[in-house]
C-alpha cells in the first residue's frame, strides 16, 4: 500500500490551504475564531520567547561571564517561579473573569520579555526572566478554561490541538528569531 493520498483527500487539503479562514471556522464549529487566533498567538510568542532565550544563552553567558552552574541556577529559578505562580493564577482564573487575567498576563510577559534585553546584571536578568514566566503561568490555566468556555465539547479536540500547535510554531520560530537577534 502506498501513502499517497487519494485525489479526493488531496483536493480537500488544497481547499483548506486556499481558504484557511473557512477551514478554521469549520474546525471550530463556527465558534469564535478570533478568540482562538488570539490565544494561539499568545501561546506562540510565549514559546518563541523561551526558545529564543535558549538559543541566545551562550551569548548571555559570555556577556555576564557566567559558568554553567550559574546558568542552570538561573533557569531553575525561572522554572520554579513559573510553577509557583501557576497555582495562584489558576485559582484566580477559577474565581474571576479569565479574559482580563489573560490580558494582564500577556502584558506582563511583554514588559518583562522586552526588559530581558535591557538587563545589566545577573540579578536583574533573573528577575525579568521570572517575570516573563508569568506568560507561561497564565497560558495553561486561563487559555484552557477559555477554550472550554468558548467551544462545544465535540469541537474541543480540534480547538485544543490547534492551540497546542502554537508550541511547535513558537519552537520553530524561536531559533530563527534568536539567530536574527544574535
Amino acid at each position: 500500500m502506498s501513502d499517497v493520498p487519494e485525489p479526493a483527500q488531496s483536493a480537500s487539503v488544497l481547499t483548506r490551504l486556499r481558504h484557511p479562514v473557512r477551514w478554521l471556522s469549520e474546525a471550530t464549529g463556527n465558534g469564535p475564531t478570533y478568540a482562538l487566533l488570539v490565544l494561539f498567538g499568545l501561546n506562540v510568542v510565549d514559546e518563541l520567547d523561551r526558545t529564543a532565550f535558549g538559543i541566545l544563552l551562550p551569548e548571555i553567558r559570555r556577556e555576564f561571564d557566567l559558568d554553567l552552574q550559574a546558568v542552570l541556577t538561573l533557569i531553575a529559578i525561572v522554572y520554579i517561579a513559573a510553577f509557583a505562580l501557576q497555582v495562584p493564577i489558576a485559582t484566580l482564573a477559577d474565581r474571576h473573569r479569565r479574559v482580563p487575567i489573560a490580558v494582564a498576563g500577556a502584558m506582563a510577559w511583554g514588559v518583562f520579555s522586552f526588559t530581558t534585553g535591557l538587563a545589566v546584571g545577573v540579578i536583574m536578568l533573573t528577575i525579568v526572566r521570572c517575570g516573563s514566566s508569568v506568560g507561561r503561568a497564565v497560558v495553561d490555566p486561563t487559555h484552557n478554561s477559555l477554550l472550554a468556555d468558548y467551544y462545544e465539547p465535540s469541537m474541543r479536540p480540534r480547538v485544543y490541538s490547534f492551540h497546542r500547535a502554537a508550541n511547535a510554531v513558537g519552537q520553530f520560530l524561536g531559533p530563527i528569531a534568536g539567530g536574527l537577534l544574535a
